[in-house]
């Protein structure tokens, strides 16, 4: 199942509260208070804020993290980023500026195979409980996040 070119988006005033798996690539304006695993890539924009660990392929962080990060790319921490946790990357650059409080480790080799399988197999799949969330291009509507419980979130 191929994903969508449109990111899901956590605009400002959004507060998204519990874990949340992106198939594609996701930009969080807003606010999100659980982990957050995305097979693509992650922005966090300057008043984007993630309490939780982060997972993904890339990451851009211009706001806020408290969590561990975990990118299987380019992880890069802006000048306006403040980041609390341990970072764990195959590359990174981090621009003057940048606040960050935590331990800083390259990913190995087989760390980086294991975490590209389970973030290729999060397009179409659930993972940890979750349902995974898409962009559409249709209508707003079409992003669902579904827990184990069987309640779901529409927006």
């Amino acid at each position: 199942m191929e994903t969508s070119k449109i990111p899901t988006i956590v605009a400002e005033k959004t507060r998204v509260t519990g874990d949340i798996a992106v198939a594609g690539d996701l930009k969080v304006a807003g606010h999100i208070e659980g982990g957050v695993i995305v097979s693509g890539k992650v922005i966090v924009a300057e008043s984007g804020r993630i309490f939780g660990n982060v997972e993904a392929m890339e990451a851009n962080i211009f706001g806020k993290v408290n969590g561990d990060i975990c990118v299987s790319g380019l992880l890069r921490i802006e000048a306006s980023a403040s980041v609390v946790g341990d970072l764990k990357y195959e590359s990174v650059a981090i621009e003057v500026g940048g606040k960050i409080r935590g331990s800083f480790q390259p990913l190995k080799e087989d760390e980086k195979k294991s975490f590209i399988e389970k973030h290729n197999n999060i397009v179409g799949d659930k993972i940890n409980g979750l349902s995974v969330v898409r962009g559409s291009q249709e209508k707003v509507d079409s992003n669902v996040l579904e827990n184990d419980m069987g309640e779901t979130a529409h927006w």
